[in-house]
């Protein structure tokens, strides 16, 4: 991913319904497709991107879930879930980090909270652990280790959050985080470039051993779609050993 102050929004229409077809946006780096709500748009400008979902039965109500901001995207009425590279306090004043080629993409991320400040995530993963309630998960080969928040055996699925941060064994710093939703996208717009994984069911014990069992049952019933986000190239070559 390229360096600097960027975000990335992730989202889908409220209901759940297909999206409908909108206008270019104009200002970003990258748009992936101008004929329809685009999936993933990463973006220097205040704009958002959409990801549409075919309907489901998914007992969620995104409303009650801090994560998800409800907003109208090219006239389309969403939930977004939006995440910020830099200190959107300074985004707002003009002020941005000074880089150069060896700068992180990013030092921590910037959470959107409905009806709160944004959220900072820790570039350190030992800071994340003592100022958060992410919880440790399970450690991927090519993905780095997992944290979610506030994801233990106990809890329920209808309040699930839909990020998980991701941290690098060795290092024990941030190579990237993600976010995941119960139900399957829409991909069909894009037949040769697949934007969104959809992890079967038999993989939730192996990212998430200390989450509840509903993970498992959820995803077999309703699939599920996840996206990754990496700060750095070649990300299949991440390991989980120290």
């Amino acid at each position: 991913w390229p360096r600097g102050n960027l975000r990335v929004a992730l989202g889908r229409p409220k209901g759940g319904v297909e999206a409908a077809q909108g206008q270019p946006l104009h200002g970003g780096l990258w748009q992936l497709s101008g004929r329809v709500l685009p999936r993933v748009v990463v973006f220097s400008l205040p704009q958002h991107s959409v990801a549409d979902l075919k309907k489901t039965k998914v007992p969620q109500d995104f409303s009650t879930i801090p994560d998800w901001t409800r907003q109208t995207v090219l006239g389309v009425d969403v939930y977004s879930a939006i995440a910020y590279f830099s200190d959107p306090s300074l985004l707002a004043l003009g002020q941005g980090r000074n880089l150069t080629a060896d700068t992180n993409t990013a030092e921590g991320i910037w959470i959107e909270q409905a009806g709160a400040a944004p959220a900072r995530i820790a570039f350190e993963e030992e800071e994340l652990a003592a100022t958060t309630n992410y919880t440790k998960q399970g450690c991927l080969f090519g993905q780095g280790q997992h944290y979610f928040y506030n994801l233990t055996k106990e809890s329920g699925c209808e309040e699930r959050r839909p990020y998980y941060m991701l941290y690098e064994a060795k290092t024990k710093q941030m190579l990237g985080f993600g976010v995941i939703i119960f139900g399957k996208t829409s991909q069909r717009c894009f037949p040769h470039r697949k934007w969104f994984i959809n992890p079967p069911s038999f993989v939730a014990p192996l990212v998430t051993p200390n989450g509840p069992a509903c993970t498992q049952k959820w995803m077999h019933d309703y699939g599920s779609t996840s996206l990754h986000v990496f700060f750095r190239p070649k990300p299949w070559n991440i390991r989980c050993r120290t």
